[in-house]
């Protein structure tokens, strides 16, 4: 798959991702999450719900900009 995106559109993608990555974790936001990954630890279902989380807040990303 590729989108073809203005530069200016992907600067500012660039950017949010990279505020992203720099911010620290909203332990509120992902109190659910950490919990069930502390009282899981290592269990792949969990695992998966938490990767699954991640990746639809990064498709909303991208749906802004792509979409």
């Amino acid at each position: 798959f590729h989108a073809a995106i203005s530069d200016r559109k992907y600067e500012f993608l660039s950017r949010e991702l990279k505020d992203l990555f720099a911010s620290p974790v909203d332990l509120v936001h992902y109190s659910a999450i950490i919990t069930e990954l502390k009282e899981s630890p290592g269990n792949p279902q969990a695992m998966e719900h938490c990767e699954r989380v991640v990746m639809q807040e990064l498709i909303q990303i991208f749906k802004k900009y792509v979409f």
